[in-house]
């Protein structure tokens, strides 16, 4: 399923999820939310969390949930 992921598409990351930026950092996401894909690459997918982006391993990743609005 997430071989469907593209650039531009939202993703649901669920908690206690590393992911990782180009600057040597990490951060742990502390609950599920969802992130927009920038880049998607073989293994691994590029997220915007708060104007930055960040590398997440794509088996992490889902597509956001449907609504009950979403019909």
């Amino acid at each position: 399923m997430n071989e469907m992921i593209t650039a531009g598409d939202l993703v649901w990351i669920p908690s206690a999820v590393k992911l990782h930026s180009q600057y040597a950092k990490s951060l742990i996401t502390k609950v599920p939310r969802n992130f927009l894909v920038t880049s998607v690459e073989s293994n691994y997918l590029n997220v915007l969390i708060d104007g930055e982006e960040w590398t997440v391993n794509k088996l992490d990743a889902y597509p956001p949930a449907k609504s009950s609005h979403d019909t």
